[in-house]
């Protein structure tokens, strides 16, 4: 998936509506992000929270988990950082990358890109 998908994908398990990359100009310049309708509080756009950079953004995904979709991720991470479950290192130490990647398998969303 490239970086757009995934944070596409993270956002709207989230409930975020009406997605979309956004370019403001600014004085100076211009500011790009992603934004859309927040599910929480008055539906207006907002920016959306940077998942695949964002080590709070990432730790709000995780705490919205059940323990059995934790366990899930858990096991994804695993598998991508080659390492025990109870390396706790290691997952506190996790890139949020791969935090992102691990969710996505976790919830059956991981698609992999086709490079041409």
């Amino acid at each position: 998936m490239t970086k757009e998908e995934q944070q596409r994908a993270i956002a709207e398990t989230r409930g975020w509506k009406e997605i979309e990359y956004y370019r403001a100009t600014l004085a100076g310049g211009y500011s790009d992000y992603w934004r859309g309708v927040c599910p929480i509080g008055t539906p207006m756009m907002r920016e959306l929270p940077d998942y695949l950079n964002d080590r709070n953004a990432m730790g709000d995904v995780m705490n919205g988990l059940s323990i059995d979709d934790l366990r899930l991720m858990r096991d994804e991470l695993c598998t991508l950082l080659s390492c025990a479950w109870y390396d706790s290192a290691r997952f506190m130490c996790a890139p949020c990358e791969k935090l992102a990647e691990a969710y996505l398998k976790s919830k059956k969303l991981w698609t992999k890109t086709e490079v041409v």
